[in-house]
């Protein structure tokens, strides 16, 4: 069960410019840690006259207890649609436009499957899986090896993560404008897992745009933050 501090799991939600023309809402990875480079990112997009909002939550969140993680991506995810559904029917937006790095897809896909209101997404080192990313990717050792102390099999993951898996949320992108960043040497979320949601998603969706680099995890969203498409 979530305790009762879950409110805390959204750890900052930061607004900037809220009168702006068009909306950016960007889900930032796990492990975001201080402002840069995110507020780079920001910046460019408040200098064109765009309200921004940022969200990210507390490490906590992805841990060991399966069951856990999973009411807490859920309920995050819940929460987001809330606030959201609230932010836009006090602002008229030209644009909504939903940005995931890393692990914050993983939210992105849950919130997105809760809306229809938004027109572009884009999402650097997205995977098809958190659970095969959490269980190969270099980044969520010790996660993995309490796990296997806890006799938790890759197989046992899958199925309680099964709701919150990117892949199985694709379908709700079908007719929306997306644009894919796939890191091909990222360990952190391993580049096959990029790979693989990339060719699920070109079976699903129409308006589709995939970039590659060979920057690595950190040069992919550091890059996409200082001169990424908005």
């Amino acid at each position: 069960m979530l305790d009762k501090g879950k409110q805390s799991l959204v750890a900052r939600q930061t607004f900037y410019n809220p009168d702006g023309k068009n909306l950016y809402v960007i889900f930032l990875p796990w492990h975001s840690g201080g402002d840069i480079p995110w507020k780079w990112l920001s910046r460019r997009i408040i200098r064109r006259n765009n309200a921004v909002i940022e969200y990210r939550w507390t490490d906590s969140t992805l841990s060991a207890d399966a069951e856990y993680t999973l009411k807490a991506y859920k309920f995050i995810a819940g929460q987001i649609v809330k606030e959201f559904s609230e932010i836009t029917r006090q602002h008229e937006y030209g644009r909504v436009n939903l940005i995931g790095m890393s692990l914050g897809n993983v939210i992105l896909s849950l919130v997105a499957s809760q809306l229809n209101n938004f027109d572009r997404v884009t999402m650097i080192c997205t995977a098809s899986s958190l659970a095969k990313s959490l269980w190969y990717g270099n980044k969520t050792r010790e996660i993995y090896y309490e796990m296997i102390e806890r006799k938790v099999t890759l197989f046992d993951l899958k199925k309680v993560w099964r709701d919150i898996e990117p892949i199985n949320h694709i379908g709700v992108f079908r007719n929306k404008n997306v644009r894919v960043v796939v890191s091909k040497t990222d360990t952190s979320i391993p580049a096959r897992f990029q790979v693989e949601y990339v060719e699920q998603a070109k079976k699903q969706i129409k308006h589709l745009k995939v970039k590659t680099t060979r920057l690595g995890h950190y040069g992919a969203i550091i890059k996409y933050c200082l001169i990424g498409k908005l």
